[in-house]
This record gives structure tokens, sequence and C-alpha cells, in this order.
């Protein structure tokens, strides 16, 4: 009873910190509460001391969390010594370093306080200069720092979030050569093995087909043996998320489970083997004592495995459950699998409590959870009651397979809501693809590919070519998985938090062991919640994205878009991937009626392609500096004069004058400037436009600008070179909006800039500061724009973007 009042206690006020935060995951948070809770404490008054009791922990939380020490919001140039972590990642645009602090022997303008915290933290160097450092090595150098800034969007992954989980304290780079002061290089199992692979990825050595195949192998191979998914392509990122693969990609239970059984299974054949010929017990015990033994020799191999991955949060968390289920072996307690996650949770949330917000954690739960609750339902095929709690007894293969059938099925209708909820899109066959992939890979990927590992220090050569076999046929087998997705629907999630909570409760109400009508009719709510699409209360919703420093701007009206410009570009790491289209995909957008980018500098234009390609291709494309091959649309050219309507919206173009100017006008100049009205509601989109263009638009509309603009977004991210004084008089706007990164070394927007439009009594909103920006306009109760800002409540782990 003790170990589920502190489980459920960590589950709580896991809940707790969540609705604090306003977090999405709150709901989970208490679902799953309330699930545990249900066959863990049958008694009103111990419910009631439970809740009482789990006050104390929230409030400890919060006070260290909130609490914790950030880098300051600024650049600051050190001098350091440096333990390199890991080998350098390479990189389109350069290569991605993991270090620790040894030593800071120059602080320069950093306060005191600040350089004593980076000493032992980790930093992430992001160099363009190409310096390449293997893990072990130790170095010199001068860095400039920031703190470890992300994208703040609706549907964007938090990266910031990521790398607080990582223990990451700030990112920057080296603002000379380093010095290499000794190279003791890690020569480890694992660093070894990546090089390896890496090196063979690299130069095609051992491809099965091509050189993009061999890469791509090598890749797949770091993800399963190593837990590291940074060389993996982005179209397999997302053909594993949209099939639900991607947990199999990821050092988890699973990995650590198999890993164990290959190694005890392997060790008791040992040990039967030796008894068998020497015709005596190898320990007084008998063969309990080499179970035991044999047991506590895998858990050592494995914890030598997750040392030497570096501890991912997932492998620890796996460690963890298997630690706390030998240690009820040992001390011959009986644990079911429900009160060993029960455990598992409470340390996991006490010794990680970020870990309450992280997806990862929340699935691992559900999946177990699900595991159980299929093992329950049946007593005849579940948990061994007497004779052992370790195990599972089946009766055939016939049972097995209906047990893993139905685990299957109970894990998807937990995990699937949580992954629809936050905007993943999963093919309608993810459900069968599990089916068919978790048994190939817990009886055949798996075993081999750690067998293989093991065996690469020895026969090195031998380990190899049979991992680089089995990666080709997985490689094989997501092809043509990708290719059945192509003439099968995805689904995404009904929007809004009481939906998708209404359906996660109704998803619990039928794996319970209710009445046969109370799960009738839950199956039936259940399917009118997966048909009905939530009315949408807002007219027109104008979304300036957080892109960083570049721009993007969405207009979304009854679930279809209107885009104006596409964010940046740098190398294969661009704005659509990972702000437009996982935004388009959480607010359900049905399709993008009209892109428009205003010129072709990168940092407007960089996600252009990848929209086009993916499944928001949009019927209109706007833009005038290059033709664009294989889109199926309507192309324009985007001119002074252009008129028309979208979705009651009136679109009008007021500049560039034509095609001609073209040639005159440089890349900013030839901005397409844009002005949308509703309901008489102005939106003003500039681009990058100078003085000398505002100029012109003042001589070419005085009459447009004599009347009030209600939303604009700042020429140029706020360039000193724009926004001026005559400019801003005239156009007056109630807000104007700086799509800029956070401390951009252009400093924009420039305080002049800023000070022009407070002048006249407008509102300036930085993306940099507050993160994507919601102007809503609902005509049924306002006549007016408001403006939202989407994260309303700052997280712990982020930093405050306000300099001091």
């Amino acid at each position: 009873m003790l170990i589920h009042l502190l489980a459920l206690s960590a589950l709580y006020h896991s809940y707790i910190l969540a609705y604090l935060h306003d977090h999405p995951l709150k709901w989970c948070a208490l679902v799953v509460t309330v699930c545990a809770g249900y066959f863990t404490l049958r008694s009103v008054k111990v419910i009631a001391l439970f809740g009482i009791a789990s006050l104390l922990p929230p409030i400890v939380h919060l006070i260290t969390l909130e609490d914790a020490p950030h880098f300051p919001y600024d650049r600051h140039v050190v001098n350091v010594d440096l333990l390199v972590l890991e080998d350098s990642h390479l990189r389109s645009w350069g290569v991605r370093t993991l270090v620790a602090v040894r030593e800071v022997t120059q602080c320069h303008e950093l306060n005191q306080q600040s350089c004593s915290a980076l000493v032992g933290k980790k930093l992430l160097l992001n160099d363009r200069s190409g310096t390449v450092l293997l893990d072990g090595q130790k170095v010199k150098g001068s860095l400039a720092l920031k703190p470890p800034l992300g994208f703040i969007n609706p549907g964007g992954f938090d990266y910031e979030h990521w790398l607080f989980a990582q223990g990451i304290y700030a990112k920057g780079y080296f603002v000379d050569p380093p010095l290499i002061e000794a190279s003791h290089v890690n020569r480890g199992w694992a660093a070894t093995l990546n090089r390896t692979l890496s090196a063979r990825g690299a130069h095609g050595e051992g491809a099965h087909s091509a050189f993009v195949s061999a890469e791509r192998e090598s890749a797949i191979l770091k993800a399963l043996l190593l837990g590291d998914r940074s060389g993996m392509q982005e179209s397999d990122r997302q053909l594993l998320a949209e099939s639900g693969l991607i947990h199999l990609f990821v050092i988890s239970g699973l990995h650590i489970g198999l890993l164990f059984g290959v190694v005890f299974y392997l060790l008791k054949v040992l040990v039967i083997a030796i008894n068998m010929a020497l015709s005596v017990g190898l320990w007084r015990g008998g063969m309990t004592a080499g179970v035991d033994f044999c047991s506590g020799l895998a858990f050592l191999l494995v914890w030598w495995y997750v040392d030497q991955i570096g501890y991912p949060i997932s492998a620890t968390r796996a460690l963890l459950f298997l630690a706390i289920w030998l240690m009820a072996r040992v001390l011959k307690r009986e644990l079911s699998l429900l009160q060993v996650l029960s455990l598992s949770v409470f340390l996991i949330l006490s010794c990680w409590p970020y870990e309450m917000f992280s997806y990862g954690f929340w699935m691992s739960v559900l999946a177990v959870l699900g595991l159980s609750l299929a093992l329950i339902r049946k007593p005849r095929v579940g948990l061994v009651p007497k004779e052992s709690t370790y195990g599972v007894r089946f009766s055939g293969w016939l049972s097995a397979a209906q047990v893993l059938v139905k685990a299957q099925l109970f894990i998807f209708v937990l995990l699937c809501p949580l992954l629809l909820s936050f905007g993943t899109e999963t093919s309608v066959l993810s459900f069968l693809w599990n089916l068919i992939f978790i048994p190939l890979f817990g009886l055949v990927v798996m075993p081999v590919l750690l067998m293989s590992g093991l065996l690469f220090p020895v026969f090195s050569s031998v380990a190899l070519e049979l991992a680089f076999f089995l990666s080709g046929m997985l490689v094989a087998l997501l092809d043509a998985v990708g290719y059945a997705n192509q003439f099968f629907p995805t689904v995404s999630f009904i929007q809004g938090t009481s939906e998708w909570w209404l359906y996660y409760l109704v998803a619990i109400i039928l794996l319970l062991p209710l009445k046969r009508s109370v799960r009738l009719a839950s199956t039936m709510l259940a399917g009118v919640l997966m048909v009905v699409t939530p009315k949408q209360s807002n007219d027109l919703e104008v979304w300036f994205l957080d892109v960083g420093q570049a721009l993007s701007v969405v207009m979304v009206k009854d679930q279809h878009a209107f885009i104006y410009d596409a964010g940046f570009a740098f190398g294969d790491f661009n704005a659509a991937d990972t702000v437009i289209i996982p935004f388009l995909r959480q607010r359900e957008i049905k399709a993008v009626d009209v892109l428009a980018v205003s010129h072709q500098d990168l940092d407007h234009s960089g996600g252009m392609v990848p929209l086009l390609d993916s499944r928001w291709t949009p019927e209109i494309l706007m833009q005038n500096f290059v033709e664009v091959d294989g889109f199926s649309g309507e192309s324009r050219h985007c001119f002074k004069g252009q008129s028309f309507r979208w979705r009651e919206v009136e679109v009008s173009v007021l500049w560039p004058p034509s095609k001609q100017s073209l040639e005159s006008l440089s890349s900013n100049d030839s901005s397409c400037v844009i002005l949308l009205e509703f309901k008489q509601q102005k939106v003003l989109l500039t681009g990058d436009i100078t003085s000398q263009v505002e100029q012109a638009l003042l001589r070419a509309y005085p009459d447009l600008f004599a009347q009030v603009i209600q939303v604009m977004s700042v020429p140029h991210h706020g360039s000193k070179s724009s926004s001026s004084r005559s400019f801003v008089d005239a156009v007056q706007p109630e807000w104007a909006v700086a799509s800029a990164g956070p401390l951009n070394r252009f400093r924009h927007p420039h305080p002049d800039v800023t000070f022009r439009y407070q002048e006249i009594g407008a509102t300036v909103i930085n993306t940099a500061e507050m993160g994507a920006l919601l102007f809503e306009l609902d005509a049924e109760r306002d006549s007016r724009f408001k403006l939202r800002i989407f994260e309303r409540k700052i997280p712990y782990w982020r930093t405050r973007r306000v300099q001091e």
C-alpha cells in the first residue's frame, strides 16, 4: 500500500504541476492517476489521505524547479577548458559537439555568479568552421555562449524542453579554432562502434543498393544500437511517426528487456551445461541460486550497456524498472507488473521531475499500463498468481498470439489519443504495422542486432556484415510500409483539450473490466467523438509564427490557410518541416489555399519547396523570383493592382509595381506587400521593404494609409533602414509585430524603430520574446482583433527572454 501511495502521489503532483503550467499533459497525468488508483486504492479514507499527502511534493518541486539557474539572456564570451562528451556530429552547415566545462579561465563581461555556475555544465556547440572533436578529448578555447533557446509554436517540437531534459545549460560556438590540450580519445565499445558505423555509412561500404542506402542503413543501426537518431533522414523520421513505429527506434524498455533476456538465457544455458557436465549442482542453493546469479550478471551487462550509450533517459527508465523487478526477486517479494510500474513512476518523477512533461515518459507509462490491463483481464492468461509473479503463463501458441494481439490493441488504444492530441498524424495501418513489427523486432531484429553488437569487439567484420544485412532488410521493409501508406488515409485527432480528454476517458472505460452495456455505450460515444469536428469559433485567425530571424504569417479561416512567407532554411533544416507543417497539422488545416512568398531571401522563402512537396501543397503560389517545376497548382506573379477574394477576405497587392521594375529593385525592395481586409479590420504584410519603398507606397496610396491599419508586420524585422518616421506616422498601426530571432546578431528590432511605433501609440511585439502570436476576430462577439499569446504561462524550463 505504501508503494502505491508514493506512486500515486508522484502522479498526482505531476498533474498539479501540469495544471499550474497550463500544459496539455495535465489530463494525461490525471487519467493515469485515476486508472492506477482504480486498481490499487479501494478505500475512500485512504484516497482522501493520499490527496492531502500529495500536496507537499508539488510545493517542493515548484520551489526547486522554478528557482533553477538559467544562463543569462544575452550573448557572452568566455574562455574555458572543456571535456568532449561525444564525437562531433557532421551537419550540412558544420558540426555539432556536446562538451562539459572543466574550468572557466576568463569570464570577460559575464558576471561571476553565472561564470561559476558554468563549471560542470553541459554545452552544445554548433561550429560552422568544421572543427571535428572526438569523445574524451580535452580542449581549450574561447566560446560565444547564449541560452538554449528554441521556437515557441503550436504543434512544434519543444526544443528548449528537450535541451533542458538533456541537461544542456547553454549553446554556443568557438570564436577561434580550439586548442586540443590532451587527446585521450574514448575507445570504448559504444564510441568505437559509432565511429565505425559512421565511416561505413559515409563511404558507402557494405551498401546493399546505392550510396544513399548505405547511409540510411548506418543511421538505422546507430538508432537501434546506440539510441542516436541524429543521422536519420527526415523522410524516415516522418514515416516512422506516421506508421506508429518511432518507439521501436529508441533505446527503450523493449531494447533493455530484450538485451537482458538474451544475456540471461545464454548464461542460463551455460549454467545448465556446466551442471550437466559436472553432474552436481554448481551452487548449494540449486538452480534457483544459479538463475539469480545469471539474472545479476545479465543486469550488470545491461547497466554497462546503458552506461556506454550515455544514460539516455528512456534507457535509464527501463533500467530502473528492471532493477526494481530484480530487487523484488532477491527479497522474495511478490510484485505485479502494475506494482513495479507504480514504484518506477514514483522514483522517476522524484529523480527527474522534468519527465512529467515528457511525451516519451507518458507513452512508456501508458504502454506498460496497457500491457498490465491486457494481462489482468483473464486470470488464466496473465501474471502467474502463485508459482511466480515474474512471468506469463500461456496454454500454447494460440493463447500467446491472442495475448499479443490483445496487449497490442490495449497499448494502441491508450497511446493513439496521446499522439493524435498533440497533432501527430497516424496512418490507419499503424495498428497493423505494430502488430507485425513488434514481434519481428522482439524475436528477430533486436536479438540479432544485440548479439552482433556484443560480438563487435571480437568479431568486428562478421558482426558488421550481419548488422548491415539486417538493416538493409529493414530499409526495404520501411520502403514497403511507406508505399502501402500512400493508399490509405492518415488520421488526425479532434482539436481541443476537452474533446480529446473525453475520448481518453472513454478509452480507459473500454479497457476496464466493466459491464458490457457500459462498454457498448462508451464505444458509441467514442465513435461519435471521432467523427464530430468542433465548431470553429473564430471568423479569422492571423498567426505570426515564431521562426527566428525570418518571417511566416498564417491566416486561418474555416480550417483553410493563407500563408505569407515560408520562413528560413539552413541546409536541410527549414521552417516548413520544423514549424509550419507541424502548425498546420496541430490546427487541423484541411488545405493551404494560397502561399505568397514575398522575395527570394532564404529567411522568407526557405520553407517554400518543402511546403510544396508536402500534403499541404497550396492551390495558388504567388512569387516573383523563380519558376517552380512540377507545381500542379496555379502560379501567379505578385504585382501591384492584383486583388482577389479569399474566403470573404479581400486581398490586395500593393507592391512591386510591375515585372519590369524587378530588374531595378534590390531583393528586399522587391518584396510583395499585401493588404488583407476583413470586416473593416486590416492586416498589412510588408516583407523586407526599405524606407524608399515605404515612401513610394505613401505616394501611391494616400487614401489607403489615411485609414487605420490594425495589424502590420514591421518591415525587415525592425531594421533601422526601414520603418521611416513618415511611414509609421501614416500607417498608425494598433499592433506592430517584429519577427526576429532571440539575441540575433543584427539587434533587430532596432531601438529607434521600436521607439517610433511606441511614440504614435502602437504596441510593438517581438516574436523573439513572446513566441507565436495570434490575432483573432470573432464577429459575433466583437468587431476588432484580439491578441492572444500562444504560451500564456512560462514553463520553468523556459528562459525568460528579457535582457536585464
